[in-house]
């Protein structure tokens, strides 16, 4: 089998890019190394979360283009209103000012055109955006730390799995630092489009830790430990 790594092994199953003997191989070690098999699991469940956010993100864009619509609709409403009873007034006005300077036009003439002109006027009432319009507008999808978080202990002989969601847009940091002396330990590039990193095993010594996103407030705290023996 061809020298892959742990992440690149993995990556190939789950996209199915794994011949005959790669795939016994990949199953052997499942059975083999309980590590390796969690890891796996992690991932498989990981593709699946992605799978749902990515349909969740598209029903928004559609959403939110039909409610632009729909308000961009109102607004031209609005103003073809706006101006039909500005035309109005105008014609009114220019109306009653002509009769005023011709008093030789018989009363009966003046009514009529009064008449005409309350039948012709229509009460137009303001436009406002609903609930929905108002929460859609203006609001950006926020980034969620999915773990490890909440104090979550990750021992030294096993992988770390960091993941967030929705994916950057563009290339960023994983910051990792002390608790006990606010102290910046690790740093890894994170490019956009990705949605998790792996860290190797024994990276981190043990102790208290978080973590986030560079340029963004949210953080998550996890603990290191060693993993604890059975008593004989």
């Amino acid at each position: 089998m061809k020298a892959y790594t742990t992440e690149e092994w993995i990556e190939k199953y789950l996209d199915g890019n794994l011949n005959e003997q790669e795939l016994r191989e990949f199953h052997d070690k499942r059975k083999n190394d309980p590590d390796f098999d969690r890891l796996c699991s992690e991932q498989i469940k990981l593709r699946n979360e992605w799978k749902k956010a990515g349909q969740l993100h598209q029903t928004r864009i559609e959403v939110a283009g039909a409610i632009r619509k729909e308000k961009n609709r109102k607004k031209k409403i609005l103003y073809t209103w706006a101006a039909a009873a500005s035309i109005l007034l105008i014609v009114s006005i220019s109306g009653v000012i002509f009769w005023n300077g011709n008093p030789d036009i018989q009363p009966s003439v003046v009514h009529q055109s009064k008449e005409r002109d309350t039948t012709i006027y229509q009460p137009i009432s303001p436009q406002y955006l609903d609930a929905e319009e108002k929460a859609s507008y203006g609001t950006a999808d926020s980034l969620i730390l999915l773990g490890p978080s909440q104090n979550q202990e990750c021992h030294t002989s096993h992988f770390i799995v960091f993941r967030w969601k929705p994916a950057p847009n563009d290339s960023t940091k994983l910051v990792i630092k002390r608790i006990d002396n606010d102290t910046i330990i690790f740093e890894q590039k994170i490019g956009p489009g990705e949605l998790h990193y792996i860290m190797k095993k024994g990276s981190l010594p043990v102790g208290e830790y978080a973590w986030h996103l560079q340029n963004d407030y949210n953080q998550a705290q996890f603990k290191v430990t060693t993993v604890k023996k059975d008593p004989q």
